[in-house]
């Protein structure tokens, strides 16, 4: 940092350049005799140097700061896609929870962890399903380049057709009624689940020990998976039985997963409960 010091004899001074025009002259006399006798705060000239020092050293400092951030961005690209209508769609998007609103598709330069939350319906009124990743919130985090997805459509819709006997029945109720013939799983989603209880209960007063079991038709596709729970909580795979005494009310619990590439197209299968005699 260079600082005033006493010039040699002969040497340029910076200093007493007042106009610094790079010749110390007559003009530069002019200056100080115009001054002459006048008085106020001097300045340390050492100080304005060191501050400014200061300031360029800040700067530095800022644009490696702004380096490292154009080093360490990436490219994130947001787009919304109908399954039901087969075609990209227009959804409202905002990221970091925070003004402004953005439209699908939407390119951003990112550094660092955000959010985005999509719109829960896009321009014609189709439901989120779910993002590309698998996630089934409307917002998902991101940390990492690529393009993100978010699907609409009605989701998944699958019937489920009950085969009984003239012996018993399952009911949504544990005292009888409307025995239940089919279960409607309507706007399935990929990636999840959904469960739903019934009974089984015997018919006119139809009283043994039985074993029962149950089985899926073949028309159950691969990316549809069944579950059955005995009593809500014991687990019942299929083709296993399970002793019965028909004067109980069994309740069951039935769990339906949905594989999260699972295509959105109306399916129907159906489940058979069958009485034995012998396990």
């Amino acid at each position: 940092m260079p600082t005033r010091s006493t010039p040699e004899s002969g040497k340029y001074d910076a200093w007493v350049d007042l106009n610094d025009d790079g010749s110390i002259d007559i003009f530069d006399a002019i200056i100080l005799a115009n001054a002459f006798g006048t008085s106020g705060t001097p300045i340390n000239k050492t100080d304005v140097l060191i501050d400014l020092q200061q300031q360029v050293n800040s700067l530095n400092k800022t644009l490696n700061e702004l380096q490292s951030d154009i080093d360490n961005s990436y490219e994130t690209r947001i787009s919304a896609y109908c399954d039901l209508e087969k075609k990209d769609v227009n959804a409202n998007i905002t990221k970091d929870s925070l003004p402004p609103i953005y439209s699908t598709p939407q390119i951003f330069w990112l550094t660092g962890t955000h959010t985005f939350t999509i719109s829960s319906v896009d321009q014609d009124n189709h439901s989120f399903m779910q993002w590309s990743t698998g996630s089934t919130n409307t917002t998902i985090t991101v940390t990492a380049p690529g393009e993100y997805i978010a699907y609409y459509g009605n989701g998944l819709d699958a019937t489920e057709t009950f085969v009984t006997s003239s012996d018993f029945g399952l009911y949504m109720d544990p005292s009888g009624g409307a025995e239940l013939a089919e279960i409607d799983w309507s706007s399935l989603t990929p990636g999840s689940n959904r469960s739903a209880g019934f009974y089984l209960k015997a018919k006119h007063g139809w009283n043994t020990t039985t074993y029962m079991t149950w089985t899926t038709n073949n028309t159950l596709p691969s990316y549809l998976h069944v579950s059955m729970f005995w009593s809500l909580t014991e687990e019942w795979s299929e083709n296993v039985s399970k002793q019965w005494n028909t004067l109980d009310v069994v309740e069951l619990k039935i769990t339906l997963t949905v594989d999260s590439d699972a295509p959105l197209i109306p399916v129907s299968f159906t489940q058979t409960f069958e009485a034995h005699s012998t396990p």
